[in-house]
């Protein structure tokens, strides 16, 4: 009976060791879904945010951000301040009292001198 004791407690310690290193496992791989989701998710919001400064000649809402990602008023205005932060935009106040956010990258071009013979 003893004999047959120990064999229970060791195959229920294997099995419980068996369910820890499935379960840190599994815990492991959700983890590293969620950090990459969320930097796919960044790169789409980036994606959109770009495609509507250039098909909008640099203006751009918080509402038509808001549709085009698919994030909440508030978390599309709280985007569009960091990114106006971070590249110096200019806002323009529309008539109706809305909010445009205009960026407008100039690329810098270096300066060629020509030597122009006669």
């Amino acid at each position: 009976m003893l004999c047959t004791i120990k064999k229970t407690v060791a195959a229920t310690a294997s099995s419980i060791n068996e369910y820890i290193i499935k379960f840190k496992r599994n815990q492991q791989s959700q983890e590293k879904s969620a950090k990459t989701t969320r930097s796919d998710r960044l790169e789409k919001m980036e994606r959109i945010f770009l495609e509507l400064v250039d098909t909008n000649n640099g203006r751009v809402t918080a509402l038509k951000f808001a549709i085009a990602s698919k994030l909440s008023l508030e978390e599309s205005k709280r985007y569009l301040d960091k990114k106006a932060l971070t590249l110096n935009a200019t806002f323009e106040v529309t008539e109706e009292g809305g909010v445009n956010y205009c960026f407008y990258f100039r690329l810098k071009m270096p300066k060629k001198n020509f030597l122009i013979t006669a």
